[in-house]
């Protein structure tokens, strides 16, 4: 064999003016990933020295061609490039291995995230139905009463066209009679904060309750209720609170003196509250609020329950009442077996899905059928199980009040 023309000297001065060769890459990640890769798998430890011995063996191939002769010499450098496309096929494995289990650990992350999302949801669902449906419930029902009393205030819009009846719950309080509880409540009604006007308590009028149960109006003398709309404001706030406080009468004064002048009704001195209006209830949409609407009675003049259905399917243009039962909600048949449970049938062509603003549509219903006295409803339609917790082809309570509101604490 024949002895190699380069010196020691000029071997290393060779390969000092070489390229030199540097990892970028941060030493807490290389240290990072070599530990994890030892852990997981310990037996790929021989990749790194192989490839070290395969890269020595491929520089002193090259730089030291005349060191082998004849076939020596290219067996040499097959074995080199043999070793060389191991590593390399080693190294890629690793890298797909390596990148299996990222996927896999995004994977399991995923799960993680999305049944931290369902356990959210899930503790929502109180005002969610399975399909995502928010429950706006305006009425107040049986289940929503405890140890409270039921008060309702009749408060005017801002135009003055309609009366909106609130209701709001109120803690009982011993020592104190339902007559003064009530009048306490009216300072924390939020009208304005509700789109409504602002009228309790109401302004230069003495209210009391005598022991027979009728409520004595006084005002101040010089005061007279002008206009339509402030003489149907006052009276309507009036009887609602003496049916909401279950008494037997209204009597109105001026300064201790019999009789109240009015507007249009000239004096009165009692108002009526035997008086048999049936109303229908329509939607009315504050400015405050233009997703939830009030429901709002209108009418008083209809013969039966059948009249204010087919009515509440138009709107009251000149009160900005909006129809509250919907043109694709068809109502085939009306009836009632008994006094206490009126039967409405769907046509089942009827287009009514589960929204809030249809579960409102039979808050309505219900309200409306409680003014011709029925305490259930029963609603025929197939198509559909139910909206919130208002069940189909089931007996449904009318609710206790319209429009629930919350006071201020």
């Amino acid at each position: 064999m024949r002895k190699s023309e380069w010196s020691d000297e000029q071997l290393e001065k060779l390969l000092r003016e070489m390229p030199r060769i540097e990892d970028k890459r941060d030493p807490r990640d290389i240290y990072q990933n070599i530990s994890l890769k030892m852990a997981k798998k310990k037996q790929r430890s021989w990749i790194i020295p192989s490839v070290a011995t395969a890269a020595a063996v491929l520089i002193l191939a090259v730089l030291t061609p005349n060191l082998f002769s004849g076939n020596f010499s290219s067996e040499s450098s097959m074995e080199s490039r043999s070793v060389s496309e191991q590593a390399d096929q080693a190294e890629m494995n690793m890298m797909v291995e390596d990148k299996q289990e990222q996927e896999q650990d995004n994977h399991v992350e995923e799960k993680i995230e999305i049944a931290s999302e369902d356990k959210v949801v899930e503790e929502g669902s109180e005002i969610s139905t399975d399909d995502g449906i928010d429950e706006v419930y305006t009425a107040l029902y049986d289940e929503d009463v405890a140890d409270e009393n039921v008060f309702i205030f009749a408060i005017p819009d801002r135009e003055g066209q309609n009366i909106v009846p609130i209701t709001v719950l109120v803690p009982k309080e011993k020592g104190k009679s339902l007559f003064e509880q009530y009048v306490d409540t009216m300072p924390k009604l939020l009208e304005n904060e509700w789109g409504l006007k602002e009228y309790f308590p109401l302004k230069d009028v003495e209210l009391s309750v005598d022991e027979d149960g009728i409520l004595k109006v006084n005002i101040p003398s010089g005061q007279t209720l002008q206009g339509s709309s402030n003489e149907i404001a006052f009276t309507s706030a009036l009887k609602r609170t003496a049916k909401t406080l279950g008494l037997n009468g209204i009597e109105l004064y001026t300064d201790d003196q019999p009789g109240i002048e009015m507007g249009n009704s000239g004096n009165l001195q009692t108002l009526d509250l035997s008086e048999d209006a049936n109303f229908a209830y329509y939607f009315y949409y504050s400015g405050t609020n233009s997703r939830t609407p009030y429901l709002v009675p209108y009418g008083g003049t209809f013969n039966n329950v059948e009249s204010a259905l087919d009515a509440m399917k138009e709107n009251v243009n000149t009160h900005q009442l909006e129809a509250s039962i919907p043109e694709n909600l068809e109502i085939e048949e009306v009836h009632s077996e008994d006094k206490e449970m009126l039967t409405l049938q769907l046509k089942e062509k009827s287009e009514v899905s589960d929204t809030p603003t249809i579960l409102q549509t039979i808050e309505a219903i219900l309200l409306t059928a409680k003014e011709f006295d029925f305490e259930k409803v029963k609603i025929e339609y197939n198509n559909l199980e139910s909206i919130g917790k208002f069940t189909f082809n089931k007996e449904i309570n009318v609710p206790v009040a319209p429009n629930k509101m919350d006071l201020l604490n």
